[in-house]
């Protein structure tokens, strides 16, 4: 089941939300898995041709018998300034120039054998983008 939603606060301004739950059962083992999922977002044009948007999200499971467990979180953000560049047949060209951020964290836990698995990743990218057609 997942539940999603979003709002214009106004036309340059807008947030989505959502949350999600899903159950697993494998009758061999008599076992139940269970995964919840929460996440959230914003776009923000803060200027004409400035853009500032978000993503971000959890994400857990956990069994019936915590054989093993995990949690995710991750995020992305972005600010994006669009342009034009004029064509050798006189159209405007689309572009933008963007600074991303980008942030994962995952930990997994076996509890029957006590290891546990820790992942993190961090990025930040910078870009142009002209689009031809």
């Amino acid at each position: 089941h997942n539940v999603q939603g979003s709002y214009r606060f106004a036309p340059t301004f807008g947030v989505t939300a959502g949350f999600g739950r899903a159950l697993k059962y494998a009758n061999e083992i008599n076992l139940f898995s269970y995964n919840y999922n929460y996440t959230g977002g914003f776009d923000w044009q803060f200027r004409e041709r400035w853009n500032l948007n978000g993503t971000y999200a959890l994400t857990s499971t956990r069994d019936s018998q915590n054989l093993a467990d995990s949690r995710g979180w991750s995020m992305q953000t972005q600010i994006a300034y669009r342009f034009t560049v004029p064509s050798f047949d006189g159209r405007a060209l689309p572009g933008q120039v963007f600074l991303r951020h980008a942030f994962n964290d995952n930990v997994n836990r076996d509890n029957v054998f006590g290891f546990m698995n820790v992942g993190r990743f961090w990025m930040v990218q910078s870009g142009i983008t002209v689009s031809l057609f």
